[in-house]
């Protein structure tokens, strides 16, 4: 996960020289017992927001939740969004994604959150932000159900931490008390998270090796249930607070290190196509292809007559494909008359229609001209026992 590597050239006990690939803290690139070097691509990107506009709630967002006197839906100004705490005791605010992120090993799930505390930290108000479930009515006490994230507890010291069936885990104090990395100068900082289930990390305006508060090798600490959305919150205590919060987000990402062949929907990534095994059926959260078909335009192709021919023709457009579906002819005489329907893919195709009568013939499939831009024509042949000759034949263009 580090993005700084250096190459230091050591010498061997026999004097020669040779070369170890290691990162900013001098960890050693790991190497395969095959010889290979695992090599992490640019993230795939998953789900982004930067709030330019407004809050997205038909594709990004559930809507938000608060309760409580001062507290605040959470609402996007050009450039932020904002979650404002209440003023009083066990009022709350929060916001979740509509997707959720599983897990996808072996690469991380990484996200990206780029977070203003402001300053003073007011008291008895608890703060979190990262992969997360809220409680549907969250405490100071008991916020979050399942998650990772960056949280402030009441006192005003900022912590990583995990909750699993609603029992919260403390990973890392960053506090000045602990790893002295909670950051004190009232802007925006970005943090990031990275899970893949069985390792957890957090860290601080970087993935450098030396942005990273804590690393957790194992899935031991981690949440009961891994898939998670993004979620921001902020509320306050069993007294009331010094000060409402506002709580800033600048921008929020999620991404996958793995490489990803999904095929997804090209705004909105989460979205990916549902592939199932033949024969089953198609589910209602199923997310299915899209395919827009050619524009129709639907013809006919009518004409009337006595002895001579009369032809009914389903013009000819430019670059496009004229398609006959069907066609009736019908006459009054004495005598057959032979009808001819022409410019198909495959050859014309010939009738008998004995007079007085009425042949009525429909195409299913519909059958395409013989080329683009070309007329499909149904043609009754002279009669001269005819009196009355009608022709209609119905297709479109595509």
């Amino acid at each position: 996960m580090a993005n700084k590597q250096f190459l230091n050239a050591l010498q061997a006990p026999d004097g020669s020289d040779y070369m170890t690939l290691t990162d900013g803290s001098n960890t050693l690139v790991n190497v395969s017992p095959f010889g290979e070097i695992s090599v992490t691509p640019t993230p795939t990107n998953l789900f982004h927001d930067t709030f330019d506009v407004s809050l997205d709630t038909t594709n990004l967002w559930n809507t938000p939740v608060f309760s409580g006197t001062g507290a605040t839906a959470a609402v996007v100004s050009p450039g932020q969004m904002t979650l404002l705490g209440g003023t009083v005791a066990s009022t709350y605010s929060y916001i979740s994604s509509k997707p959720t992120f599983p897990v996808a090993e072996p690469g991380f799930v990484e996200v990206g959150m780029a977070v203003k505390i402001t300053l003073p930290i007011a008291t008895n108000t608890y703060m979190a932000w990262g992969l997360m479930t809220p409680q549907s009515v969250p405490t100071a006490a008991n916020p979050i159900s399942e998650g990772i994230v960056f949280e402030i507890q009441p006192g005003g010291k900022m912590y990583a931490a995990t909750y699993a069936g609603s029992t919260r885990t403390q990973i890392a104090d960053l506090s000045s008390t602990g790893l002295n990395k909670q950051p004190t100068d009232g802007v925006t900082h970005t943090y990031y998270i990275f899970q893949r289930g069985d390792e957890l990390a957090w860290a601080i305006d970087g993935v450098a090796s030396n942005n990273f508060v804590n690393v957790q090798m194992n899935g031991a600490n981690g949440p009961n249930v891994n898939t998670q959305a993004v979620s921001y919150m902020v509320v306050t205590g069993l007294s009331a607070p010094s000060a409402a919060t506002n709580f800033f987000t600048a921008a929020c990402w999620v991404s996958l290190t793995a490489q990803s062949n999904y095929i997804t929907d090209g705004v909105y990534p989460f979205r990916r196509v549902t592939v199932k095994p033949a024969g089953s059926s198609p589910g209602i959260t199923d997310l299915p292809v899209v395919v827009a078909q050619a524009p129709i335009v639907n013809v006919g192709g009518n004409a009337t007559g006595t002895t001579g021919a009369v032809v009914g023709t389903l013009a000819a457009v430019a670059a496009k494909t004229t398609f006959i579906n069907g066609f009736a002819v019908s006459g009054t005489g004495t005598t057959a008359t032979v009808i001819t329907v022409a410019g198909l893919a495959g050859g014309s195709q010939v009738y008998q229609l004995t007079l007085p009568g009425t042949l009525n013939i429909n195409f299913v499939p519909a059958i395409g001209g013989s080329a683009v831009n070309t007329a499909i024509t149904v043609t009754a042949a002279a009669n001269a026992s005819a009196t009355a000759v009608d022709v209609n034949s119905w297709g479109y263009q595509q």
